[in-house]
């Protein structure tokens, strides 16, 4: 007859990465058994926090967070869902036309999401889209973008700053791209050409702004510079400690004094200050890292599976300054994208699954 048995015991910080564990079988007169059962036991140096989830669609383009609202904002093909994190129950979608744009932003304000859009017709052309999350029919607004050239055009990237500009990257089917930008105040339109390399833009370029929207990182290629709102100017062109940076993870401190880029810890001219070394799959070779910063830029979170798997994961909470591990969260799922809520006490990231998890700091 099968019997099941527990046991506890106290686990000693030595134990810490895998072990064996042997199970001894005794009569009740104290009669040792011959054989024992070696078992192998993965100690892990984790706590568990509390978290909440909510399933979620494929296809997910980008999503934003809204402060004021608590709610998360899910991007879709043809629908942005709504997300409230209090009830964690899905609200009425924000219906769209067909997106092609895929990133989203927020007005300073965050009364407005905005997002720029590829539209096809006779032709190709980019318009900036905007939502006004205060009206009870949130209808989709758009303003076209004017281009030279109106054919073929695809928007790669919306950010919006204190200044209450959008800038809109703008690559044609030829390749060449520029840097655009939207007054939302007068609806001027002007090519920013101190932006990029002379105003001119590649394919990937991630736009990066910090909290208050007073700074945004422009990152493409190996290189990137930053645009302040005060001055309403761009810095000269820095060299980034690694390529590709624009199309992996990235977050912002709220005012604009860290930015981190996949591992890489960067200052306020995007000098390098530290590099740190967790990537998602640890001892497979070329994964990727997934980060987020903490709003004050004081911790970065790093999400890492364990031992190859899909049905444990660690959140692992990083001292910016020196690099010190101050801790280790232990979940179900492997997070990709992460988010780092401004009040400091939440994380926001979604599972291969497509779930919505909020993961509770401590």
């Amino acid at each position: 007859m099968m019997r099941t048995c527990t046991f506890s015991g106290v686990v000693a910080p030595t134990w810490v990465g895998t072990q064996t564990l042997r199970v001894f079988v005794r009569d009740s007169s104290g009669n040792e058994a011959a054989n024992d059962f070696p078992l192998q036991l993965r100690v892990l140096d984790a706590v568990r926090t509390p978290f909440r989830t909510a399933a979620g669609a494929g296809g997910i383009q980008d999503f934003a967070y809204v402060a004021t609202r608590d709610a998360l904002y899910v991007m879709h093909t043809f629908s942005i869902d709504v997300l409230p994190l209090a009830t964690m129950t899905y609200g009425t979608p924000i219906t769209t036309p067909e997106l092609r744009g895929g990133h989203m932003d927020l007005t300073p304000s965050a009364d407005s999401l905005v997002f720029a859009n590829q539209v096809v017709s006779d032709s190709v052309f980019v318009v900036l889209a905007t939502v006004d999350l205060t009206q009870p029919v949130r209808a989709v607004q758009t303003v076209h973008v004017n281009r030279a050239v109106q054919a073929d055009n695809w928007a790669i990237e919306t950010g919006v700053t204190a200044s209450n500009k959008a800038f809109i990257p703008i690559i044609d089917g030829s390749g060449n791209g520029e840097f655009d930008e939207l007054d939302f105040a007068t609806q001027a339109q002007l090519r920013r050409s101190a932006a990029g390399d002379a105003g001119n833009i590649p394919t990937f370029t991630l736009l990066l702004p910090s909290g208050d929207r007073q700074h945004m990182a422009v990152v493409w290629d190996n290189r990137g510079q930053i645009y302040a709102a005060v001055g309403d100017s761009f810095s000269a062109v820095a060299t980034l400690p690694a390529s590709a940076l624009a199309t992996g993870a990235a977050s912002a401190d709220q005012t604009g004094t860290r930015y981190l880029l996949s591992g890489y810890l960067l200052d306020q001219n995007l000098a390098l200050l530290r590099s740190f070394d967790y990537p998602s799959s640890p001892g497979y070779p070329n994964t990727a890292v997934i980060s987020a910063l903490s709003p004050d830029g004081a911790a970065a979170y790093f999400a890492q599976n364990v031992d190859g798997t899909t049905d444990r994961a660690l959140i692992v909470k990083v001292r910016a300054s020196d690099g010190v591990v101050l801790q280790r969260i232990l979940l179900p799922a492997l997070l990709s994208p992460l988010l780092a809520l401004p009040d400091g006490l939440r994380l926001v990231g979604f599972a291969r699954d497509n779930s919505v998890y909020v993961v509770q700091l401590q």
